[in-house]
């Protein structure tokens, strides 16, 4: 019996450059360590809080086999990103997967600026308006 062609089109809707490789893997595993060192958690609370999120079990023994360099079989799974990152409260791996997608996630503080300063703008931009239209008038002189 002939294999039947797939319903859905696998082809990557993204521009890929190519496929995934040793760089990505040991970027995700650098993330990971840096988020688990930065966190002031231990592995196992950092597992604990992912097992609640997750409603399955994760162990801190599954979490350094994914961070450590000389486990280069292991796979951070996907489904775990959201709640490693809320528990360590590092976003560094979907920052790695972002790059390597070829985006950008905005730093907090960076849009924070921008709001401020488009805010800061717009005020100065009204009140040049007004001015204008108060000189047009002779109101002011």
């Amino acid at each position: 019996m002939a294999r039947s062609k797939p319903k859905f089109n696998l082809t990557p809707m993204l521009p890929f450059d190519g496929p995934a490789t040793e760089s990505l893997r040991d970027a995700v595993q650098e993330a990971l360590r840096r988020a688990i060192r930065g966190s002031r958690k231990s592995t196992e609370q950092i597992a604990d809080e992912m097992s609640s999120r997750l409603a399955q079990p994760v162990s801190h023994h599954m979490l350094n086999g994914c961070a450590a360099p000389s486990h280069g079989t292991h796979r951070f799974p996907c489904e775990w990103v959201a709640a490693f990152c809320r528990a360590t409260a590092d976003s560094g791996l979907v920052r790695v997967q972002a790059e390597a997608l070829g985006l950008r996630i905005a730093d907090a503080d960076l849009v924070s600026f921008a709001e401020h300063k488009i805010r800061a703008d717009t005020h100065q931009a009204e009140a040049d308006v007004a001015r204008t239209r108060a000189l047009r008038k002779g109101l002011i002189g």
